[in-house]
């Protein structure tokens, strides 16, 4: 800048600027000076006019907290004990803020215009039949009922293999392979021999009994001949060595393990022949998706090798073990397969929709009251009998995990929507909405859920039919709950406020007066005490690996929970205990089921948390000090 001024002709340009910027400054700060000149003469009454105004309004006592630790409440502003930010005035309810909290520990009202802009929805919880959709994919196999084996009944050599690749479609009856075989040939000379003495011999037995004719074709039967090779024998008079052996069994050889001219001894396996006319399905099912699965249930499924077309089956079979990489189990289909489409090896995706009823049981209105093959699930009769196909007694579908659609309203599941709940693991929070409150009011709500099926969960505990719950905007009244320090889904004992904790030592510096503590009478914490010595009961059956035990343990907390006289609070405790005694509640629901040692670890943990929870936010009075 310096050098640029040297020049003469730049220092005349910026002198000549400089004097412009005087003279406009010089203006500015006269006009400045006449408008508040007037304005100080004709506005000055005006604005001490309305400093009354504003003394109705600022007469009731204004509470100043901090955004970042909303527990904190303070008469006057200044700065937070905790992390030194400036406090805020905290809206009061009704003055038009839109959201205020109640006395209620989890209770927030929402101003009718509030509630329209954040579009919060609810919905009334219901008992109905909900649907459950399970997809699988799998592949096409055979039908291994359906397997036939074609074997050497005698040791001797293939001469001829009348089958010489695999694929070959054959018939049952077809020949397959003609044998020499030594001992073929001795055992048809003792049937000549026996023929040529059965006209002097009738009537007589041989030692033991048994006809000595007849004896010596049961002899050629067994060593695989049909009756009327037999005639044929009988008829020539003289022994062959070659025996043809036919088809068993009608379908596809897939398998061919012998070549002509091999040595094969008795029982060698020469082909395996599948029918094909019906086929095996089998599926990879998620463990979580087993509780939807019975046998019986039908399946569809569709195969890239025609899209579009839907296969149906029945589920047959669902593995016992659970495969440990994969966490599946496979579920096997029986299907069909007249028109011969279906081939194995084929991909396949599946479906099981399965109508859902209480306890977990499924509606099936085509079994409803049927009696079903107990290994051929195709078998279905009205009454009860013997299975067509394997002769064995038939049994009642209700006994495979079927309800009757006709069984009434109490085999109906209590649902919410999912997006109704905030899921936290197996609990979940939900907004309910208080009935017959002056403006709109919701309260949070530990649940416990049952399944999810399709767009809802059962519900276990802590809802009613006939109330309703959120199922949008319900994040955003969680996140106000938090944000007033008060028990949400991310912080279920409250006072987290979405800030960042500091120690007690702090606040106290600060001049922050610690809380009162709240008097509660003995008789409550007599009544806690035999509560807790029921959950130490619980530890003792967890250690003794007794799952009986463990549930009566449970169950026996549940009693105790019950004993608690509530009415013994008043005013903060009683809400404290309210919310206290529902996640206990909870905790009992789920460990008096529990199926696993593990669960019920998890379920007494949490439990042993929520009882010093208790502990912490209704503590017992301290003891006089001994004299």
């Amino acid at each position: 800048m310096r050098r640029w001024l040297k020049t003469g002709w730049a220092k005349g340009v910026w002198m000549e600027h400089r004097a412009k910027l005087l003279w406009v400054g010089a203006v500015g700060l006269l006009a400045v000076g006449y408008l508040l000149g007037s304005r100080g003469g004709q506005e000055a009454p005006a604005e001490t006019a309305e400093k009354p105004a504003l003394t109705e309004e600022s007469s009731a006592p204004t509470v100043w907290t901090c955004s970042m630790h909303p527990e904190i409440r303070r008469d006057r502003p200044g700065n937070c004990p905790k992390c030194g930010m400036k406090l805020i005035p905290l809206v009061p309810a009704g003055s038009g803020g839109g959201m205020s909290a109640m006395a209620n520990l989890r209770q927030l009202v929402v101003s009718p215009e509030a509630r329209a802009l954040l579009d919060i929805r609810s919905v009334p919880v219901q008992r109905r039949y909900v649907m459950a959709q399970v997809e699988m994919v799998g592949k096409v196999d055979y039908d291994e009922t359906r397997l036939g084996y074609i074997t050497a009944w005698v040791s001797g050599r293939l001469d001829r293999m009348f089958v010489d690749y695999t694929g070959v479609e054959v018939k049952k009856g077809d020949h397959m392979v003609l044998i020499y075989s030594e001992e073929l040939y001795s055992a048809q000379e003792e049937l000549i021999q026996a023929l040529k003495y059965a006209p002097t011999r009738s009537g007589q037995t041989a030692t033991g009994g048994i006809d000595l004719l007849e004896s010596s074709r049961e002899k050629l039967r067994l060593l695989g001949l049909t009756d009327e090779q037999l005639r044929e024998i009988e008829l020539r008079g003289k022994p062959s060595p070659h025996v043809t052996i036919y088809a068993p069994v009608g379908g596809i050889v897939i398998e061919k393990l012998r070549q002509e001219g091999d040595r094969v001894a008795r029982g060698d396996r020469i082909y395996t022949v599948a029918d094909l006319s019906h086929v095996w399905v089998k599926l990879d099912a998620y463990e979580s998706d087993l509780m939807w699965l019975r046998y019986g249930q039908e399946v569809t499924f569709s195969t890239e090798a025609y899209p579009g077309q839907v296969f149906r089956g029945r589920i047959s079979f669902i593995d016992p073990v659970l495969n440990d990489k994969t966490r599946t189990v496979k579920v096997r289909v029986n299907v069909a397969n007249e028109q011969g489409k279906l081939k194995p090896d084929m991909f396949v995706r599946a479906m099981v929709r399965s109508t859902v009823a209480a306890g977990g049981k499924v509606v099936d209105p085509e079994l409803a009251g049927k009696w079903v093959g107990p290994m051929h699930p195709e078998v279905i009769k009205d009454e009860p009998g013997l299975c067509d196909v394997c002769g064995m007694p038939l049994v009642r579908a209700e006994t495979l995990g079927y309800v009757s659609v006709d069984a009434g309203k109490a085999s109906k599941p209590l649902v919410i929507p999912v997006s109704a709940a905030l899921v936290t693991g197996r609990r979940a929070v939900v907004y309910v909405e208080v009935p017959d409150a002056e403006e709109p009011t919701f309260e949070g709500r530990e649940v416990l859920l049952g399944p999810r099926a399709g767009d809802y969960y059962i519900v276990r505990r802590g809802l009613a039919e006939g109330e309703r719950v959120v199922y949008k905007g319900n994040f955003t009244l969680d996140s106000e709950i938090q944000i007033q320090a008060k028990p949400s889904m991310m912080t279920p004992e409250g006072g987290g406020g979405g800030g960042h904790q500091h120690g007690g030592a702090v606040a106290k510096a600060a001049g922050g007066a610690p809380a009162p503590k709240p008097e509660i009478p003995g008789t409550f914490f007599a009544q806690v005490e035999r509560l807790e010595d029921a959950s130490e009961a619980v530890g003792q059956a967890i250690g003794l690996r007794d799952l009986d035990q463990v549930r009566a343990a449970f169950d026996a907390v549940g009693q105790a929970l019950e004993a608690v006289d509530a009415g013994l609070l008043k005013g903060h405790p009683a809400m404290l205990w309210k919310d206290l005694a529902m996640v206990l509640a909870n905790d009992v629901a789920e460990g008096a089921e529990v199926e696993r040692l593990r669960d019920a670890q998890r379920v007494h943990e949490m439990l042993e948390e929520h009882l010093d929870r208790l502990r912490r936010q209704l503590p017992r009075p301290a003891e006089p000090a001994a004299a």
